[in-house]
């Protein structure tokens, strides 16, 4: 090495130096010396910002340690490792002051620190360096650049910085940053560097001795602060590391003198009739100290006021104290309502002692429901799905019921109606101007002194104008008001919403019970027909009825007013041989019209069907050629609903045609009987004219009554299919159950972990199987015949392949463990435990992609107020998996597509990858990720996985990584090559159970 520096040029190495060995430079203007900056400057000053130059590239090899190193510092790391191995130990007991070889006082080392003498790399110093504050970290390497550049200016030779005053300050000044373990390291490191330096400086020249005093001395004013020494660590508390050789330090960290704090769980459950809602929120990491935090709710579904009281609040962690709890109060209320969710929050406002986690910082809170739909009334018929014992009528009357208690659409409701009455009437008054029009203003044996109000009949006849204009003008107003009062559209909405909230929350059994058509016509044809010709007609049989009534009140007041005879006979006709003739009829027509509309609805129902079958099944219709043979069959359909759409509305018309009948029939023969009256001057002209039109308008009011009443009877079926869909079983319960053992599972390790003497480490926390108990015939490959069967712990942190014979239940197992097939809640134990604080993200084998642009695709997953969703870290992710350029250009367009029909499979399948990796969860589930790839791609993806795993999380900030949670990938295995990559495989087998495996006992048909 000395040949190749030249004539007069020396080498110091220090073995697994903070700065290692670098490259002498060229000359280099003098920097003056940094003083370290005030907490609130912005540091380093421009003037430290210029790069020095980087050392020369050198061939790397394995040294005697097994380190990955240069070759010229192959030779510092043996003479280091002869120096610590021919170091005496000192014992416990003789710590003292150590002199080097020109006297100068050495720092006083503690017995634990003169205990050990073990040599560490330079990756430690640095991981601890990246750990610090920015402006002291800053400060450190600014202070470094500053000594190396002092050197090379004065001895022009290579040379570096003496570890142990960066060793010094690091554990003076941030004692209270690091975990045990890394004290009893820094405490390792300086015992060895106390017999390292010594050996060293034997071996350095008088000049050497000379620039060395001179840097320390221009260094003595830029020193920090002294602390006091970090406190000795009990005998009983220290921690006991070793390192393997391929272990990266930067992950060995710990929590600041800050604690991080959480919600102890993603999601939290409560019943409707509970009064409140705990929820937990546990702290990690530094627990000397007191924290506070704030917390607050945030409506959902749920609104504050009418399901839950808003909360907020400051929550106190006492010291040592790792969890606390705060309550939400609950109002209980007897209408239904779907599963209901709001939102509980922390938020940094007023924080103290400690920090917030990136992740768990809102959960939702769901209530369910124990209600039926539409109300209790009959819900033990509609739970047993018994719904031939339930009346039609009652049952759309009991919605109607549950429709009001909305306070949208009670208020919208309440308006309709007295807009309604106000035309009623109207119309009353237009038949009483109409008389006195015909039978005072209009005859000419009446004078002006016997008119009413005004006595002109010329001034009459314009007081008639306006009082028949003004009023309609308003009545135009109002029915146009009727559509900003969103009756309608509420009840629309509640129901559709609702439908969607159901079908979300099913349990696998009721989603297996309905196909896609059931629920698409549920909420397109059937939820508008129960409100519109249910609710809304509803309220139009009221007006109708309104105007009945108030038409009978002027038959009765037209004799007084006008001074004219009372006759029954006109009062009797319209009002009770209108309703007897229509009674009967509809009554006689019921079973007719039913069972038509039953018949058009499910001949509707397959045409739907099967145009939805024939879209998604396009390209096995394609490659098989048979698209005459759907097409074919594709009329027959038509023609089936075509049929009975015909045979529909005939029988409707000929309904819609008896109101009619009735009413010209009554009409013409009053004007026979009451004409010849007139004739005779015994009925005014006026009356019997408005006589006519009450007959004409009462025989509508009961037409149109008639025709609401069938229409609602046609609502019966959508209304049994909506009643059908909106009462099947939901998982929520069982997730509810799930969740609480988890939650108490947690917290019992956790002070299982305190009766121990350590601190309680949720990372530590493995997922757990122990004799998994599911449902029969549970699972794609048919839970009744897997043998689930033995323990199982996965640590966190770690790559799991699951290997099996085809049928024997990995998947199944995969399903279970990331929440999409729920184990048995009936039981004590269900034989499962998942930390309920980790994020599972389960990615099925087939891609599935929804309409949008491709970067809302691929951030579909992204927690809400993250960096996980950048545009870089995404694009950065894509290119890792290899994806083209002309892809990544999609990221940047507002193009939306339903890229699963644009995409090869190989795409869509890295797609559907990179989407979980952005997502960047605690714990992935993945069904075979390599099964498209060949084996150089499956290579790639295997290693970003394992990569996932180890930085925890890709494209993330490497000053963060000691706030993240340990990341774990299960995924099934279909390649040999992938289990190279996983830590643990665990084999799935219906003879054997659930058992881990070595890898070298996998056999082919294993990964199948």
């Amino acid at each position: 090495r000395e040949r190749r520096a030249g004539s007069g040029r020396r080498t110091r190495a220090v073995a697994g130096g903070v700065l290692g060995r670098w490259e002498a430079p060229a000359p280099r203007p003098r920097l003056l010396p940094p003083s370290r900056p005030a907490p609130s400057s912005a540091w380093p000053p421009d003037v430290f910002r210029a790069p020095l130059r980087r050392p020369r590239r050198r061939r790397r090899r394995r040294c005697r340690r097994g380190m990955l190193c240069s070759v010229g510092e192959c030779d510092s790391l043996r003479a280091a490792t002869r120096i610590e191995s021919e170091a005496p130990m000192l014992p416990p007991g003789a710590a003292g002051r150590s002199t080097s070889r020109r006297g100068t006082e050495r720092r006083q080392t503690t017995p634990q620190q003169a205990s050990i003498a073990r040599f560490l790399t330079k990756d430690d110093v640095l991981g601890w360096l990246l750990m610090s504050p920015e402006d002291e970290a800053k400060w450190v390497l600014a202070r470094m650049a500053f000594a190396r550049s002092e050197v090379v200016r004065s001895t022009r030779e290579e040379c570096a910085l003496e570890e142990k005053e960066v060793i010094d300050w690091l554990l003076s000044a941030k004692q209270d940053c690091f975990e045990r373990v890394q004290r009893t390291l820094a405490a390792q490191r300086l015992a060895a560097m106390e017999v390292m330096e010594e050996a060293i400086e034997a071996n350095l020249s008088e000049e050497q001795l000379a620039a060395r005093k001179g840097i320390t001395a221009a260094l003595d004013g830029l020193a920090p602060p002294v602390a006091p020494p970090p406190a000795a660590i009990p005998a009983d508390e220290q921690v006991k590391i070793s390192v393997d050789e391929d272990t990266d330090m930067d992950f060995v960290t710990g929590p600041s003198s800050k604690s991080i704090v959480s919600l102890a769980s993603l999601a939290y459950f409560c019943t409707e009739g509970e009064k409140h809602c705990d929820i937990d929120v546990m702290r990690v990491g530094y627990l000397a100290t007191a924290s506070k935090v704030k917390y607050q709710t945030a409506p959902g579904s749920a609104k504050p006021g009418k399901t839950y009281v808003h909360t907020t609040g400051y929550l106190e962690f006492q010291p040592g104290e790792a969890v606390a709890h705060f309550q939400v109060p609950l109002f209980d209320d007897d209408e239904w309502n779907t599963t209901l969710e709001f939102y509980v929050e922390l938020i940094s406002e007023g924080i103290a002692n400690c920090q917030l986690d990136m992740y768990l910082t809102s959960a939702k809170v769901s209530i369910i429901d124990n209600d039926a739909f539409p109300t209790n009334k009959y819900k033990k018929q509609i739970l047993a799905q018994d719904f031939k014992s339930i009346p039609g009528p009652g049952l759309l009357l009991e919605y109607f019921k549950m429709n009001i208690c909305n306070p949208v659409v009670r208020r919208g409701t309440i308006k309709m109606l007295l807009v309604d009455m106000y035309a009623n009437v109207y119309f009353t008054l237009k038949l009483f101007m109409n008389v006195y029009l015909v039978d005072y203003v209009l005859s000419p044996e009446r004078s002006d002194d016997e008119l009413w109000v005004v006595h002109s009949k010329e001034s009459s006849l314009l007081m008639l104008l306006f009082a028949t204009i003004a009023p309609f003008i308003l009545l135009y107003i109002l029915d146009q008001k009727k559509f900003s009062w969103k009756v309608a559209g509420t009840s629309r909405n509640t129901l559709q919403k609702s439908l969607l909230r159901k079908f979300l929350n099913y349990e696998e059994s009721s989603r297996q019970q309905i196909d896609k058509g059931d629920l698409v016509m549920a909420m397109t044809r059937d939820a508008f027909k129960v409100v519109h010709d249910g609710y809304m007609n509803f309220l139009a049989l009221l007006q109708e009825v309104g105007k009945i009534f108030l038409v009978l009140g002027y038959q009765f007041a037209v004799p007084y007013v006008f001074g004219r005879p009372m006759r029954f006979a006109n009062i009797l006709v319209p009002f009770f041989a209108f309703p007897l003739l229509l009674v009967s009829f509809l009554a006689l027509r019921v079973r007719v019209t039913t069972q038509n509309f039953l018949d058009m609805n499910e001949s509707q129902d397959d045409f739907v069907e099967y145009v939805e079958r024939t879209v998604s099944n396009y390209r096995l219709i394609a490659d098989y050629n048979a698209r005459s043979a759907y097409v074919d069959t594709f009329e027959k359909v038509i023609k089936k609903f075509n049929g009975a759409f015909t045979s529909t509305s005939r029988v409707l018309g000929v309904n819609n045609y008896f109101p009619r009948w009735v009413t010209v029939c009554i009409v013409s023969l009053y004007i026979v009987v009451s004409g010849q009256q007139t004739i005779a001057g015994n009925m005014t002209l006026g009356i019997f004219l408005a006589d006519v039109q009450v007959y004409t308008q009462v025989g509508e009011a009961w037409g149109i009554i008639y025709k609401v009443l069938l229409e609602m009877q046609t609502c019966f079926p959508a209304m049994e299919r909506i009643v059908r869909l909106e009462n099947l079983p939901t998982d929520v319960p069982q997730r509810r159950k799930l969740m609480a053992h988890n939650r108490s599972s947690t917290a019992k390790l956790r002070q299982e972990m305190e009766q121990n003497g350590g601190e309680p480490n949720i990372d530590d926390m493995p997922i757990s199987l122990n004799n998994l108990q599911l449902k029969p015939n549970e699972g794609c490959a048919g839970g009744a015949g897997l043998n689930n069967s033995g323990a199982l712990h996965i640590k966190q942190g770690q790559v799991v392949a699951l290997v099996g014979n085809r049928g024997h239940g990995k998947a199944t197992l995969l399903k279970v463990i990331s929440g999409v097939i729920l184990p048995r809640t009936d039981v004590e134990d269900p034989g499962f435990f998942m930390p309920s604080h980790l994020r599972v993200l389960h990615i099925s084998l087939e891609p599935m992609f929804f309409k949008g642009t491709l970067m809302d695709n691929l951030t579909f997953g992204v927690t809400k107020k993250t960096a996980d969703g950048n545009d870089q870290r995404v694009r950065n992710i894509c290119r890792r998996l290899h994806l083209s350029e002309e892809t990544l250009k999609l990221l940047n367009s507002d193009r939306e597509e339903d890229w699963g029909e644009v995409f090869s499979q190989t795409d869509r399948s890295i797609i559907n990858l990179a989407r979980a990796l952005v997502a960047n969860p605690e714990v992935v589930c993945i069904h075979k990720p390599t099964q498209c790839f060949d084996n150089q791609m499956s290579d790639v993806i295997m290693g970003l996985l394992q990569a996932f795993v180890k930085n925890r999380g890709l494209e993330e900030n490497p000053e963060t990584i000691s706030f993240r949670r340990p990341r774990t990938c299960i995924f099934t295995s279909s390649k040999a090559a992938s289990l190279a990559f996983s830590d643990t495989v665990v084999h799935v087998s219906r003879h054997h159970g659930i058992r881990l495996l070595s890898k070298e006992d996998v056999t082919p048909d294993m990964l199948s």
